[in-house]
């Protein structure tokens, strides 16, 4: 689980770089063991990386109001809305009226087009193994691709080549960045990986920095 850790961590600094105010401070404080737990014994061992997820999401409901969701997966089109409730002082702690409007704003999320699952803690600790299955399946189902069956590695590389094959032209660091919403560091590191690799050559920049880089297609068979 070392790995998990320092990915976690990675992930976790990477979104708080790119966050101010009350956003930020909701990430330091709501992230919690609930949510780790359910990426340590799920989602890491489902897909093996956090490309297209983001935790404590914020969105604006239909009365204006800022919401936060445990997590979110926002990849193209789709918006799925991932919720990880406990048992028993969850629930004693809500009134009446609050109780009700969980489900107020899970019909704004679903009318917003969102796909809203909520994942109950106990099943994270007691049933992990069908929940890792019904994620992939649902995945699969989606975008219909093995991406249960790549290491985070390979996913990355694969989704940066075909943002260059369908460009076709050469790829500059912040559609690197757009494309996995992560931060300028990590985008630097991946694209100085992929052309330390030789499956990408620089294209713009001086020989310390460079700004843009083109496939190297004399090196590698991009058949993807």
């Amino acid at each position: 689980m070392r790995t998990f850790q320092l990915m976690h961590q990675r992930w976790i600094e990477e979104h708080l770089n790119q966050r101010k105010g009350e956003r930020k401070r909701r990430l330091k404080d709501g992230h919690n063991h609930a949510e780790k737990e359910m990426l340590r014994s799920i989602w890491w061992p489902s897909f093996g990386h956090f490309l297209h997820l983001h935790p404590e999401y914020e969105m604006t409901d239909f009365m204006g109001n800022r919401r936060y969701l445990d997590l979110a997966y926002i990849r193209g089109p789709v918006k799925i809305a991932i919720e990880v409730d406990g048992y028993g002082a969850h629930v004693k702690d809500l009134s009446r009226r609050q109780f009700c409007d969980q489900w107020v704003r899970q019909m704004h999320l679903i009318n917003s087009g969102w796909i809203v699952v909520r994942i109950g803690f106990d099943d994270i600790k007691e049933r992990p193994q069908l929940w890792q299955q019904l994620f992939q399946q649902m995945i699969g189902r989606l975008f219909g691709d093995p991406e249960r069956q790549l290491s985070e590695a390979d996913c990355v590389e694969r989704e940066v080549v075909k943002l260059a094959l369908r460009s076709g032209q050469s790829i500059k660091l912040k559609e690197v960045r757009q494309l996995f919403h992560c931060g300028r560091h990590y985008a630097r590191n991946l694209m100085r990986s992929l052309q330390n690799k030789q499956w990408f050559l620089p294209d713009e920049g001086g020989e310390q920095r460079v700004h843009s880089w083109k496939l190297n297609l004399d090196y590698k068979n991009f058949s993807l």
